[in-house]
C-alpha cells in the first residue's frame, strides 16, 4: 500500500511539474532576475513542494509561496546549483530587460503582487493567502507597486503593455523547459530530512539514557523512617475542551482556505462519478472569473472551476455552483445546444442539453434546494484521448449531495 501511494504521489507531481514548471520559471526570473538564482530557486521550491506533497490540497499556490519566502542564502549545500567557472577577475552581469531593472527597485513584497497579478494571473483573494496578508493590503501594495513603475516607465500604464513588457524582459532559454531532475531533488530532500529526524531521535535517546543513569534511587538510613504521610488539600479543576471553532468568514485567509477545500471536494466528486477508476483526469483550474466578487460580503454569486487531463486528454468538465438562477449561466451557452426541462418520475427537474456525446457538448442544471443552482458543461476542447460520459452521468453528478457551496 504504501509503495502504491508513493507512485501516486510521484505521478502526480511529475504531471504538475510538466505543466507549470515553465510559469514557476517566468515568476523566478522576474522575482530575482538573474538566470542561474531563477534556477536554483525554482528548483529549490519544487524539492520542498514534493516533500509537502501528501498535505498539499493547491500544488501552485504552495510554489508559488516557496518561491516568495525561500532564502537562496539559506539553502544546503547539497542544493542543486548553478555550476560556475572563473574565468578571470572581472565580475559581469548578465543583460537583463529595462523593466527587470524598474522590478529590482520595488520591495520583494512589490515585486511579489505584481508577478502574481500579471504573470500567474492569480485572484486577489488567493494573492493574499500566498502573502500571508489580507486583501486590502495587497490592493495597497500592487497600487504602489504600479505607481512606481509608472513613475519609471509611462506606457505600464496600460494593461496590455505591462503583460506584454513582464513576457518579454523574460528570455527565451528561462520562458522554455529543459530537462530536470525535479523529482530526484525532492526524494533527496525527503531522504535527508528522515536522515536529520533520526539522528534527533538518536541523539534524544542517548541523552535520555544518560539521565536515567544518573537518577539512581538513594538508600536510606536505617535510623529515619518514611515521613509521614500528610493529606495535602488539593482543588478540583475539570477542564473541558471547547469545540472546534471555525475560522472568521470576513478573513481573506478563511475564505482562501475554504474554496481551496471547496475545490479539492469537487474534484473528488467530479471523479467519482465520471472517472471511478482514476484513470483520466489529473489536473483541475480556476480563474478570477469563476468567483463572483464580492461572494463573501454579499452572499450572491458563484464558485465554478474546471477538472481535466493535461497531457493527451481532450474532455473538460466545468461545475459552478450559484446561490440563484440569475448567477448561473444559461444552459446551451457554453456548447451553442438547445436544452429542455424534464422532470423525472422521482419529481427532480433538470434542465439538459439536446446532445447525445460530450463531441456535441453535454450540459445540465439542477436546483437541489430551491435556491443553489449547480451547473455542469461537458465537453471535448482539442485534441487527445476523450472520455465517455452519459447523460445519465450528468444527472448522478449533478444530484450529488456535496455540491454545494461553502457556508458564506
Amino acid at each position: 500500500m504504501a509503495r502504491t501511494t508513493s507512485l501516486t504521489r510521484d505521478r502526480d507531481y511529475a504531471t504538475f511539474v510538466e505543466d507549470r514548471r515553465a510559469l514557476l520559471q517566468r515568476c523566478a526570473y522576474l522575482l530575482v532576475g538573474r538566470r542561474d538564482a531563477a534556477e536554483e530557486l525554482v528548483a529549490a521550491t519544487l524539492a520542498d513542494l514534493y516533500a509537502r506533497w501528501r498535505h498539499v490540497h493547491d500544488p501552485l499556490l504552495v510554489a508559488l509561496r516557496l518561491l516568495y519566502t525561500t532564502d537562496l542564502g539559506r539553502l544546503p549545500a547539497t542544493s542543486p546549483r548553478a555550476r560556475f567557472e572563473l574565468l578571470d577577475g572581472r565580475t559581469t552581469r548578465e543583460p537583463v530587460d529595462p523593466l527587470v531593472t524598474h522590478l529590482e527597485a520595488l520591495s520583494a513584497r512589490q515585486r511579489m503582487v505584481v508577478v502574481l497579478e500579471w504573470v500567474a494571473r492569480v485572484p486577489r483573494v488567493d494573492m493574499a493567502a500566498v502573502l500571508d496578508s489580507s486583501a486590502e493590503t495587497v490592493a495597497d501594495v500592487a497600487r504602489d507597486a504600479r505607481t512606481a513603475l509608472v513613475r519609471r516607465a509611462p506606457e505600464l500604464d496600460d494593461d496590455t503593455v505591462l503583460v506584454r513588457r513582464l513576457d518579454a524582459a523574460v528570455p527565451p532559454d528561462v520562458r522554455s523547459v529543459r530537462r530536470y531532475d525535479d523529482l530526484r531533488h525532492g526524494q533527496e530532500l525527503v531522504q535527508r530530512r528522515w536522515v536529520r529526524r533520526a539522528g534527533v531521535a538518536a541523539a534524544a535517546l542517548v541523552l535520555l539514557v544518560l539521565v536515567a543513569t544518573q537518577l539512581r534511587p538513594v538508600a536510606q538510613s536505617p535510623a529515619s523512617g518514611p515521613a509521614p504521610l500528610v493529606p495535602v488539600p488539593t482543588s478540583t479543576v475539570t477542564v473541558t475542551p471547547s469545540p472546534v471553532t471555525p475560522c472568521d468568514r470576513t478573513l481573506v485567509t478563511c475564505q482562501a482556505l475554504l474554496t481551496r477545500a471547496w475545490r479539492a471536494m469537487v474534484y473528488e466528486v467530479v471523479a467519482d462519478h465520471l472517472d471511478p477508476e482514476g484513470r483520466y483526469f489529473n489536473a483541475s483550474s480556476y480563474y478570477a472569473r469563476d468567483e463572483t466578487e464580492g461572494l463573501w460580503e454579499t452572499k450572491k454569486g458563484a464558485l465554478a472551476m474546471e477538472v481535466f487531463r493535461v497531457g493527451s486528454g481532450s474532455t473538460q468538465v466545468y461545475l459552478q455552483v450559484a446561490t440563484a438562477r440569475a448567477y448561473a449561466p444559461r444552459c446551451g451557452e457554453a456548447t451553442g445546444t438547445t436544452c429542455s426541462s424534464i422532470r423525472f418520475m422521482d419529481g427532480n427537474r433538470f434542465i439538459l442539453s439536446d446532445a447525445l456525446d460530450v463531441a456535441d457538448g453535454l450540459e445540465g442544471q439542477y436546483r437541489p434546494d430551491g435556491t443553489q443552482v449547480v451547473t455542469v458543461v461537458v465537453r471535448d476542447s482539442g485534441p487527445g484521448a476523450g472520455l465517455e460520459v452519459t447523460r445519465a452521468q450528468i444527472v448522478r453528478l449533478l444530484q450529488d449531495d456535496r455540491l454545494r457551496l461553502p457556508a458564506l
